[in-house]
């Protein structure tokens, strides 16, 4: 079976690594202004990022806002992109592991803005979950626009907007999963599918034959 596993919310705590990267160019920003507050300057990058702007865009504007060469706060970016093991869920290897030795193919199908691909390829290699993947895709478009032998095929998503997508093209099984506090788990789900708050209870998928209709 080709399994189809996203990356946010799913396998990484997009939500921890957004705060440290905040808090991490707000605090290099602090470093060259220190008569200002640090937790005004770190109102001032949340509010950036909010009105959409990229992480390069978001760079840029604090480091004009604050009077610091970009670089810097690129190295400071880096430097948690470096560490992004330390945002891995506790179930995520286990799990990949799991579903590798039962003989299924891994595809991770994550989601970017088209102006956001390279970042999240740094996103993705400094996780170091990609050694575990046959294969990484990074969609620019909706899951459900996705081209793939549906029959055989499981998906395994957080966004119900996506899964309601995916659902669409009658896949083999569609699982959510509901992290504490995800950011979409406390969105309904009009379909019928898996649904579960953490990897572990999955194992039993890896074997499963029967098919769930969305």
């Amino acid at each position: 079976m080709n399994y189809f596993i996203d990356f946010d919310g799913t396998l990484y705590d997009t939500a921890e690594f957004k705060k440290d990267m905040l808090n991490a160019i707000a605090k290099t920003c602090h470093k060259k202004n220190r008569e200002l507050q640090y937790e005004n300057i770190l109102f001032d990058v949340s509010a950036a990022l909010k009105i959409g702007l990229d992480i390069n865009g978001l760079c840029e504007y604090m480091a004009n806002k604050y009077h610091i060469e970009k670089v810097i706060l690129d190295n400071a970016v880096n430097n948690v992109l470096d560490d992004g093991k330390k945002y891995i869920y506790e179930d995520s290897i286990p799990y990949l592991l799991n579903l590798k030795k039962e003989g299924h193919n891994l595809c991770m199908l994550t989601y970017s803005a088209q102006s956001s691909v390279e970042f999240q390829k740094r996103k993705i290699i400094g996780s170091g979950l990609d050694k575990l993947f046959d294969k990484i895709e990074i969609t620019t478009k909706p899951k459900g626009e996705f081209k793939t032998d549906y029959k055989n095929a499981v998906f395994v998503d957080d966004n119900p907007k996506e899964l309601l997508g995916l659902c669409q093209n009658n896949p083999a099984k569609v699982i959510r999963i509901k992290r504490a506090n995800g950011k979409y788990s406390n969105i309904p789900l009009d379909a019928k599918v898996e649904e579960t708050t953490n990897l572990f209870d999955l194992f039993e998928h890896a074997n499963s034959k029967h098919n769930m209709t969305c």
